[in-house]
């Protein structure tokens, strides 16, 4: 039987709202499957729905359509209706808690959660829009998500993937997003790191269904690899091999990026990231650039560079 809906003022609010927030390939995907084997979590592939709607609040995102004129044709309109933006922040907020609220009913469940990775566009807009929502943000090395890009859409092509506008401005501007948006939340985000879910997948869980004031259960560290979430793009690359957290991935992104055809490009990405990003997941850059640094040597030394 459904649950009773929580006050208007609450549920408006985003009060039955997860957002899982994390880069494409940083292991979202992963996660979300864990926790939807908790009943009092309700989730599909990826809904993208803020996206669209958060143009009306936002003038960062683009779209084929000349989305800069949009942007300027939104701000006048919005300045002319009673209220200004209030107004438009409000029916934004209406309309997506209806369309997660239906399917949130129709499960019984207690908490819809919607992982869509391109959310690290939008994150000062989805606090505005719902405040009173849980946010879990998972980190991961940029150079695995860089090495499961090449991998999942690029033939392990480093180059390519970086050359993508698509995914290249995931993998460049995208920790950037997500460093500012962890920020941002503060104190309502829980963050985790990709490493800890794979190396302690109990202990990981267990912190996150306390922060989200859900009881642990067993079931959560396992999943059916063959019960995917449609919708649920690139992730089907990965996740069918297995039915729970493990740490091969951990260090996988050295068999791609030391190959000698992505080396340089692999190294020149290492180097624009910030070193705060790798130090908040546990990670010494310089440490990272010397072991690159000796892997270039035994490349010369081969003569594959």
């Amino acid at each position: 039987m459904p649950n009773p809906p929580r006050a208007l003022d609450d549920r408006l609010l985003g009060a039955e709202l997860i957002f899982l927030l994390g880069l494409p390939r940083s292991g979202t995907t992963l996660l979300q499957l864990l926790l939807a084997q908790h009943a009092d979590i309700c989730t599909t592939g990826e809904p993208w729905l803020m996206l669209p709607l958060s143009g009306l609040l936002s003038d960062s995102l683009s779209a084929e359509y000349d989305s800069s004129l949009a942007q300027g044709a939104l701000r006048r309109f919005s300045r002319e209706l009673p209220g200004g933006r209030a107004t438009v922040l409000d029916a934004v907020r209406r309309l997506a808690i209806t369309l997660y609220a239906a399917r949130l009913d129709e499960s019984g469940a207690r908490y819809f959660l919607d992982k869509t990775p391109r959310y690290h566009y939008i994150i000062p807009e989805l606090l505005e829009v719902f405040p009173a929502a849980r946010y879990i943000v998972l980190r991961r090395n940029p150079l695995s998500v860089l090495a499961s890009v090449a991998e999942s859409w690029f033939d392990g092509n480093v180059p390519a993937a970086l050359a993508d506008p698509y995914h290249q401005r995931d993998l460049t501007i995208g920790p950037d997003h997500l460093d500012a948006g962890t920020r941002l939340l503060d104190a309502r985000a829980q963050v985790l790191n990709f490493d800890d879910l794979v190396q302690d997948p109990r202990a990981t869980l267990q912190r996150l269904s306390d922060s989200l004031g859900i009881s642990f259960h067993p079931d959560m560290l396992r999943y059916d690899p063959h019960r995917l979430p449609e919708d649920s793009f690139g992730d089907r690359f990965g996740i069918p091999s297995h039915t729970q957290p493990h740490t091969a991935s951990i260090e996988r992104w050295t068999d791609v990026l030391f190959r000698a055809a992505n080396f340089a490009a692999a190294r020149a990405y290492l180097l624009s990231i910030a070193p705060e990003t790798f130090r908040a997941i546990g990670l010494d850059r310089d440490e990272l650039e010397a072991r690159f640094d000796r892997r270039g040597h035994e490349l010369r030394a081969a003569g594959e560079l």
